[in-house]
């Protein structure tokens, strides 16, 4: 017998006495292991005759968690007259002169049984682009008392998504008591935007049992900004420099309302209003524009840039953080006054000749 399973107990109750008995009655044991299916107190239904013989029958449900062995079920007799006293469920010889109460045992014997837990292992991407395909781990569990054989996993498809040919049928083989393996399922976004939540259907089944272990999963089809290019050199000691930064949306959902915010730090001070774009969709690249001062006494290095975006997802308010850097170079000032100051005396040293020429005779 399995753990779990419902069985029968049946004997006879033999009258071995010279004379009939009455008011027989044969009690079940009631523990949390074995509980009694119905009732569990049989009562003879009339007497019983001399060498008379009656069947009592129980039923009871073995508990899920019992581990194999031997377990012993003590059956209790009594009988409300003396006249019982040579009423016994072995068939062995009772003597008494007071009402009696013996006790039988019968042993039941448990086999081992695997039972499998199936539990989601991994969680899925942040964001499932469509067309991608997103994987989700699950661990298996042998909580059972015996080696769990022909282990099989059945994945259904839920609306929303579509799971690879390849994770609908998965064989496992066999697992030890109290171990564990795990099995990972692939499947496709169907580009809904938003996040959305789904049941994966996962049903597990082994030699002698089975079990539905449903997993919820939420994914999130969403926008994703990144930076792709920056553009304009950054010069030092020059203010109201233009500053181009390319964005993209690398996500599946539309972006609307893309109102960024740049945040600098010394020698860097921004210079204008924050940079707007009216929608971004799935793909798309386009220009937010900025104005940065630059100090004179700032060093010639990278300098990190940050740009706080705030948008809108499907009515749906979001906000990121944008990382970038830019290099402060060597402003063209001092090279326009170096080049100025030859042209300038040229010129003036050509004037003056030209002034101090003597007109020809002729």
């Amino acid at each position: 017998m399995r753990p779990g399973s419902t069985f029968a107990v049946s004997f006879d109750v033999h009258n071995i006495m010279n004379d009939y008995v009455k008011y027989v009655y044969v009690k079940a044991p009631v523990s949390t292991s074995f509980q009694p299916v119905g009732y569990d107190t049989w009562a003879s239904p009339g007497q019983i005759a001399r060498d008379g013989r009656e069947r009592a029958t129980f039923i009871f449900k073995a508990d899920d968690n019992l581990v194999a062995g031997v377990y012993s079920l003590p059956f209790l007799l009594t009988s409300e007259s003396k006249t019982l006293s040579g009423a016994s469920l072995s068939g062995g010889l009772v003597s008494s002169l007071q009402t009696l109460t013996t006790t039988e045992y019968v042993y039941v014997k448990v086999d081992g049984a695997p039972s499998l837990v199936v539990s989601q292992k991994s969680s899925v991407p942040a964001l499932v682009e469509a067309g991608k395909e997103a994987t989700v781990t699950f661990d298996v569990f042998n909580n059972g008392t015996d080696t769990a054989r022909e282990i099989a996993i059945d994945v259904g498809s839920p609306d929303k998504v579509s799971v690879g040919s390849a994770s609908r049928h998965i064989y496992l083989g066999e697992l030890a008591p109290k171990a564990r393996t795990a099995f990972s399922v692939g499947f496709l976004a169907d580009g809904a935007p938003g996040r959305t939540g789904f049941v994966l259907p996962v049903g597990v089944s082994w030699n002698g049992g089975s079990a539905s272990q449903d997993q919820g999963i939420t994914l999130r089809t969403a926008t994703r900004l990144e930076i792709v290019q920056i553009r304009g050199a950054i010069l030092r000691g020059v203010n109201d420099q233009k500053l181009s930064v390319v964005v993209r949306n690398a996500g599946n959902s539309p972006a609307e309302g893309i109102r960024a915010t740049i945040l600098t730090s010394y020698p860097l001070t921004p210079s204008g209003r924050d940079s707007f774009i009216q929608s971004l969709a799935p793909g798309e690249e386009k220009a937010l524009l900025f104005s940065l001062d630059a100090d004179s006494q700032g060093a010639l290095q990278e300098y990190p840039l940050q740009f706080a975006v705030t948008y809108d997802d499907h009515s749906r308010s979001e906000s990121d953080v944008l990382d970038a850097s830019v290099p402060l170079q060597k402003g063209a000032g001092g090279a326009y006054y170096w080049l100025a100051v030859p042209v300038v005396l040229f010129a003036a040293l050509f004037a003056f000749g030209k002034l101090k020429r003597k007109p020809k005779k002729e």
